[in-house]
């Protein structure tokens, strides 16, 4: 193959970014495709962080303080009142959460495969329009890893409660230091075994948003499609949301030290630390995009699908064709399945154009 043929390739799949990755060169391709489009996807996150800053810092001056012995109704009242205003913001919050993390993911892809981002407008645009399945999905997502945790702590509580009572028996009867230690030991197990148990079944959901913003799907399909993904490389895919996860932990607790250090006022650093957090936005959606596709290349050959489209696409030799000039159409997303809809610049495109 002669160099101009390979450069047509690499230029129509994006080769040097579709193949598949451990999850350590995913988080550096992440990193990679986070620094070449810093600046764009650094401004969307802040566009779509504003909304939510707004509203912490509401939920921080209606929160409510604890009534006194002798309540009167009216403070009673006043209580339950702001306790519904926080559930109100608190599920605006996650709405405005997987909105804005959908149009991250719809940049963050048209980037990954086209070199540039979508305009963040656009993005903004293309999330809202599939707002409800990315809320729905999102949500229903959380009550099954929620229930899931239940379970696992109810059932580890109850395990709990039967070894100590046989501890006591054998003690007779009374509680010593072999049951507090036997206790702290479960506990401690408890913790860690439950935080698994979220993490391994979370990871299932982990592309959601993906499936939804770059795919079309309603939530349920969404949800499906994720497992379908995610089945038989449920390691690969823990390890690299467990990686996303540590990150955004561990800078928003380092902002939050900083910031209560250097503030000395808890309120204000948590504000100051929400802000900090922004800057992790654009990785931790860079790192679901390389991962989607990852787990696209391992379980259906994305990357074959892509080679095999871009060859269709070159020219035959010795002369151009109608084809040629088709792939030189700035509205043609070629040897890709770009973001659902859209070009790599953000124009609506045709359903012809569409997968």
């Amino acid at each position: 193959m002669d160099s101009g043929r390979g450069e047509v390739l690499e230029t129509a799949t994006g080769a040097r970014l579709l193949t598949p990755r451990s999850a350590t060169e995913l988080v550096d391709a992440a990193v990679q495709l986070m620094r070449r489009h810093f600046r764009s996807l650094a401004l969307l996150a802040a566009l779509i962080a504003i909304p939510s800053l707004f509203l912490g810092i509401i939920a921080r001056i209606v929160q409510p303080t604890a009534p006194a012995a002798a309540a009167t109704p009216e403070a009673m009242a006043e209580l339950a009142s702001s306790v519904s205003l926080l559930g109100v913001l608190a599920l605006a919050s996650v709405c405005l959460a997987s909105v804005g993390f959908g149009a991250l993911v719809g940049s963050a892809a048209n980037a990954y495969e086209h070199g540039r981002t979508m305009d963040p407008l656009a993005a903004v645009r293309l999330a809202l329009r599939r707002a409800l399945a990315l809320i729905v999905g999102n949500m229903l997502a959380s009550v099954l890893i929620t229930a899931m945790l239940f379970v696992t702590l109810f059932g580890a509580a109850t395990i709990m409660g039967l070894v100590l009572t046989g501890v006591a028996l054998a003690g007779g009867g009374t509680l010593g230091t072999l049951s507090r230690t036997v206790g702290l030991a479960i506990g401690v197990a408890t913790t860690v075994g439950a935080m698994l148990v979220a993490l391994l079944f979370g990871a299932r959901y982990a592309l959601i948003t993906a499936s939804v913003v770059l795919e079309r799907r309603g939530p349920l399909s969404a949800m499906g499609r994720s497992r379908e993904l995610v089945r038989g490389n449920l390691r690969h895919t823990t390890a690299v949301v467990g990686i996303g996860i540590i990150f955004y932990i561990v800078t928003y607790v380092t902002a939050l030290a900083l910031s209560a250090l250097l503030l000395r006022d808890m309120e204000l650093a948590s504000t100051a630390s929400s802000v900090v957090v922004v800057v992790v936005y654009p990785f931790i959606g860079c790192l679901m995009t390389v991962l989607y596709f990852d787990l696209r290349i391992r379980r259906e050959g994305y990357d074959v699908e892509q080679l095999t489209k871009a060859l269709d696409d070159l020219p035959p030799v010795g002369g151009a064709s109608d084809s040629s000039a088709t792939a030189m159409s700035p509205h043609r997303v070629t040897g890709s399945a770009g973001v659902e809809g859209m070009s790599p610049d953000g124009a609506a495109l045709t359903d012809r154009n569409r997968w």
